[in-house]
């Protein structure tokens, strides 16, 4: 309840939203006195979900906020199971689950109000499982479960028919085609639109969501922890803005905040170009944020040396062309012509990479509408025919789909499929194709990017280990061509260890890129320095002969999943380490996020992000390697 007042607070305070637009539906104890609002019931909160799909019209914009408790039903005789909210009358005098609002529910909700062309933004501050391993110490998981103290309410063969009886909505849905299915919170399947939607959620479907004391609540008054940092993290963002922010914008923070007090996950699933709180759906521009600096000369641009911006690499800036001169990973400086002017929040297009970057070959086999290419795109060139990196086919009965390039012709295999694209007959498939080539071009620019330095390389040990905690994990050396095997749901971390005092200032970072066309740092957190702690938290600090552990974060392990059409994926942790000055702002990894696979690509766009620091201009190029450890994950 003190969540779901905050969220309205928010709506009616900051955004001018009229009481008379906010269904509030609330389970409130004794003694408390609240606005008007309905009892949080079943049928309560099916009557709202009822009047909001009958009145929704095209252009509405609708937020559903939930904060409460979520259980996990399974069958004992198949193993089936669903998740769902648990209203206030959920469980009888008996002690038996009597009704839930299960996330099918939620699912059909959501589709109903884009059909009738609103924009719908749920956000869920639940549980989505029973049970996890990986409960916070210091908070209260928001689950509710049987008075066994079971993780789950595991129903017999007859309970579980008379359960799916009472919840018609949680019949089974028609079989997913391959490919339609996605590593996010679980409560959404993929809808048409993907501009229309957001989902945010606290977890993951095998994670706990927790709550604890916050700072704003008298007496230990609770919130959870994915809403108590969600309305801090709106707190930093000023009343002008706040109707605009997106949610690209607002989750890196959000997702450091949770981590602090919580090993819970929030996931984002639908477009993170969205606005938080509406406005509909807009194309990002494309490119690289520009920061000016005191030389008029010279700008620092959000991407170095793994974008392909490096020395001799030119941007434009509108019809200013300005060459690279200096660069790190992911942060470079290039000069301006003479006489030019660069405006306020513009953005920077690579429109001819440097000497050294990775370029992709696509091509398209079999008859098909011309490839539209997003421009420019110089990191990819289109062939006839192989030899090629990628290529775009079509798999009869299955549409138009995306992988790596076979110089024999062949059936494809679900494991090699990057993206599927859709029909011969969709209007979009030009599109798709080209969007889908040009993100992989980009992903793989970062992936396949190496450097190498003898004296990094002798100075730091990189290792993969394989264990639930950090302490017990052992070694996993990789295979005679050097690729690390392992099972699904096996915790990865990566160990480093810097061997020695470093010369000077040494930055390590971790970003996954998982094949599908994913780039995710994970460590540091932006703004992090995690060599001298300067940025306000120790915990990020790497004494010399220590061995730290990377795992999701820095206490919780990697999971790398499988698609569900998919029996083996394919990942590769990149280690970066350079050498700093003193004055040097420590990398930010977050310029080199690709938040999106390249499933979710082939309809968004991508931007840089403005840096909030200070440029510093490097005198001399910067010394830095990479370690690449390549993972084959499979099913158990």
């Amino acid at each position: 309840m003190n969540d779901a007042l905050a969220i309205r607070a928010v709506l009616m305070e900051r955004l001018g939203v009229p009481a008379s637009r906010i269904d509030l539906v609330l389970s409130v104890r004794p003694g408390r006195t609240v606005p008007l609002h309905r009892v949080a019931t079943a049928d309560e909160l099916r009557s709202a979900f009822a009047r909001l799909a009958d009145h929704a019209a095209p252009g509405d914009e609708i937020f559903v906020f939930y904060a409460g408790h979520g259980a996990r039903v399974s069958s004992a005789a198949t193993g089936e199971y669903v998740y769902g909210f648990a209203p206030s009358d959920a469980v009888n005098r008996s002690g038996g689950l009597t009704s839930l609002i299960s996330g099918r529910e939620l699912n059909r909700l959501v589709r109903a109000l884009i059909a009738r062309g609103a924009t719908p933004t749920v956000v869920a501050d639940t549980c989505h499982s029973g049970g996890s391993a990986r409960v916070a110490g210091t908070g209260v998981a928001r689950r509710l479960i049987p008075e066994s103290g079971e993780s789950e309410w595991r129903l017999s063969e007859g309970a579980w028919r008379s359960f799916m009886m009472m919840h018609p909505a949680s019949e089974p849905e028609p079989p997913r085609r391959s490919g339609d299915d996605r590593d996010g919170s679980g409560w959404l399947r993929d809808v048409e639109g993907m501009r229309a939607w957001v989902m945010l959620a606290a977890c993951r479907d095998a994670e706990l969501a927790t709550e604890c004391p916050w700072h704003d609540l008298a007496d230990g008054g609770r919130r959870g922890v994915l809403t108590g940092s969600l309305l801090d993290e709106l707190a930093r963002v000023p009343d002008a803005v706040l109707p605009s922010v997106r949610w690209a914008e607002l989750m890196p923070g959000l997702r450091q905040a949770v981590g602090r007090r919580s090993t819970q996950r929030p996931t984002l699933e639908g477009s993170a170009s969205q606005p938080v709180f509406g406005r509909g759906w807009q194309p990002e521009q494309r490119g690289f944020a520009v920061v000016c600096t005191a030389d008029p000369t010279q700008i620092e641009l959000a991407g170095g040396e793994l974008h392909g911006l490096e020395p001799g690499a030119e941007v434009s800036i509108g019809d200013v062309v300005a060459r690279v001169e200096q660069a790190m990973p992911s942060s470079c400086v290039a000069h301006l012509p003479p006489g030019s002017v660069v405006p306020a929040n513009a953005t920077a297009a690579l429109i001819a990479p440097g000497p050294r970057a990775v370029r992709t070959r696509a091509c398209v086999l079999g008859p098909a509408a011309d490839v539209e290419l997003p421009r420019p795109e110089p990191l990819l060139t289109l062939v006839p025919h192989g030899p090629a990196d990628v290529e775009a086919l079509a798999w009869p009965g299955r549409g138009w789909i995306v992988r790596p390039h076979r110089p024999a012709a062949g059936e494809p295999a679900a494991d090699e499929v990057i993206a599927y694209l859709g029909e011969p007959d969709d209007r979009l498939l030009a599109a798709r194709i080209g969007a889908a080539f040009a993100h992989w071009a980009q992903y793989r620019a970062i992936r396949d990017r190496t450097s190498s330095d003898p004296m990094l390389f002798a100075l730091v040990d990189v290792a993969l280990r394989i264990g639930s905690t950090a302490e017990t994990s052992s070694r996993r050396d990789p295979d005679p061509a050097g690729v690390h095997r392992a099972l699904e749901d096996e915790p990865l971390w990566i160990a480093m260890q810097v061997r020695r005092p470093p010369p000077g200032r040494l930055f390590l970072g971790v970003i996954l890129c998982s094949d599908d066309g994913n780039a995710i740092p994970l460590w540091p957190p932006s703004g992090g320095d995690p060599i001298s702690g300067r940025r306000g938290s120790d915990e990020w600090a790497l004494p010399e002969g220590q061995t730290i552990y990377i795992g999701a974060d820095r206490y919780t392990p990697a999971f790398p999943t499988i698609r569900r059409d998919q029996q083996a994926s394919h990942y590769t942790f990149k280690v970066i380490a350079c050498m700093l000055r003193d004055d040097d702002p420590p990398p930010d990894l977050s310029a080199l996020a690709i938040a999106k696979t390249v499933q979710e690509i082939v309809d968004a766009v991508t931007a840089g992000r403005p840096r909030s620091i200070e440029p510093y201009v490097p005198e001399t190029p910067r010394r830095w390697c990479t370690w690449d450890i390549a993972i084959a994950v499979r099913r158990a």
